[in-house]
């Protein structure tokens, strides 16, 4: 019969031989830099795989759920949204509208033309020809206020105006990812959101900007959660999310090492889970015991008893079933329980 605090809750099986665990301990020396996740990354429903994380697919940031990881832009659009997984526009820049509902040409809708006067509903009539600001409002005049000139049926500054940059209809060009801005009379380009003049080059328009993680401990991998966007990786971020454990520098996609003392979680719980790959996988070489009533001549750990998604109840443990007695195979030997030196490592 078993000796020691044993509680009846009946047999596991076993699921290695006996080794000499000793060998295995607390993981030891960590790399300095922490290694690139797996290239073959597999990402759950509603996250999609961009540069090494999973993201949300209901992200601007990302592209929404297109198979591209590219922000969401349209010209003219001063915000993007996701709805039903594309790209749409959820703000217009001054002067401009989303008339037709499109991404592809974003605010289309110039409204000091007669045709789209303020909003997108509004054409001036003949009495009225001209569309042109009266204080602060767009509105169908009969002539021009303000020391504005009619271009077209517009009355504009021809200052700001980039259908009218310095005089009526010289209209300056948009570049990639970017839109004509018209400033003291001189025609430039203005980046779309989530875009920006990265390699100095205004002349080829704009480049996607980068998304950055938040990197708490500094192991090279952030949290998903809590980004940044821009040219260049500011201070205490990383180029790679998914770390499942921000304060933790030990936890982080790709870790290879084993560890036999859990790291803290939200609310209060212990995970194992290193790798940040969902699962606390077990070092090899333990071998498992229950906690049973007879003694079989075998020795090996017990399990801790954790439980819950991608838990392993084994992890940890440091308490060891072993045959006292004459170590019989027949069941007559006796066992105990006794602490052991090392714990049973997970990653």
């Amino acid at each position: 019969m078993c000796a020691g605090p044993l509680l009846a809750l009946g047999c596991r099986q076993v699921l290695s031989l006996d080794t000499d665990d000793t060998l295995l301990v607390d993981g030891g020396s960590i790399d300095a830099e922490a290694g690139s996740p797996d290239a073959g990354l597999v990402c759950p429903p509603g996250k999609k795989n961009c540069d090494g994380t999973c993201v949300p697919t209901d992200r601007i940031e990302y592209g929404c759920a297109s198979d591209s990881c590219a922000p969401c832009g349209a010209p003219f659009a001063r915000t993007m949204r996701c709805d039903n997984g594309a790209c749409r526009v959820a703000t217009c820049r001054d002067g401009r509208d989303d008339c037709n509902g499109r991404v592809e040409d974003g605010c289309e809708a110039d409204l000091l033309t007669a045709e789209t006067c303020g909003s997108c509903t509004r054409s001036c009539p003949s009495s009225f020809p001209l569309c042109g600001q009266q204080g602060v409002t767009i509105t169908c005049l009969a002539a021009c206020e303000g020391g504005q000139p009619p271009c077209g049926t517009s009355c504009v500054d021809t200052q700001t105006a980039i259908a009218h940059c310095g005089k009526c209809g010289a209209a300056c060009p948009s570049a990639a990812n970017a839109d004509p801005k018209c400033s003291a009379g001189k025609c430039g380009v203005e980046c779309r959101s989530g875009y920006g003049d990265c390699d100095g080059n205004p002349t080829n328009g704009c480049e996607p900007e980068k998304v950055f993680y938040k990197d708490g401990d500094g192991d090279g991998f952030g949290a998903t959660e809590q980004i940044a966007t821009g040219c260049t990786k500011p201070a205490g971020y990383a180029a790679v999310g998914g770390d499942c454990s921000d304060t933790t520098p030990t936890a982080y996609p790709g870790q290879t090492g084993f560890f036999g003392v859990g790291y803290a979680v939200a609310g209060g719980a212990t995970s194992y889970d290193y790798d940040c790959d969902g699962k606390e996988t077990e070092a090899p070489g333990f071998a498992h015991l229950p906690e049973c009533n007879v003694c079989d001549g075998r020795s090996g750990y017990r399990p801790q008893l954790r439980s819950g998604p991608g838990v392993e109840p084994y992890c940890g443990a440091t308490a060891k079933i072993t045959c006292g007695g004459s170590g019989s195979t027949s069941g007559s030997g006796s066992c105990a329980v006794m602490s052991s030196g090392s714990a049973i490592p997970c990653r």
